[in-house]
């Protein structure tokens, strides 16, 4: 079986969105927390040790990332519960 890294910090998986790695994303048994999943790889560590030491990052492009992980979140709740959940 394939190693993998699971996280629950959402500006972690968006900065590592942002480098390029998509996460995948799986809901708790109460369809309320998601765990973003990314294969265990050096390029992800270095990725994460990146993150850590708090790197330089275009505004613009880490809210977009952002948006984007948020998106994906809200829509693998929206398929456990069926509903408008995270929505205006």
């Amino acid at each position: 079986m394939e190693q993998r890294i699971p996280t629950d910090d959402i500006y972690m998986a968006a900065y590592l969105n942002y480098r390029g790695h998509q996460p995948e994303l799986e809901l708790n048994r109460s369809g309320k927390n998601v765990t973003f999943i990314f294969p265990a790889s050096m390029n992800i560590l270095n990725a994460m040790g990146d993150y850590g030491a708090n790197p330089d990052v275009p505004l613009h492009e880490f809210v977009n990332s952002l948006k984007t992980v948020r998106a994906k979140m809200l829509s693998k709740r929206n398929e456990y519960s069926g509903g408008d959940y995270g929505q205006r």
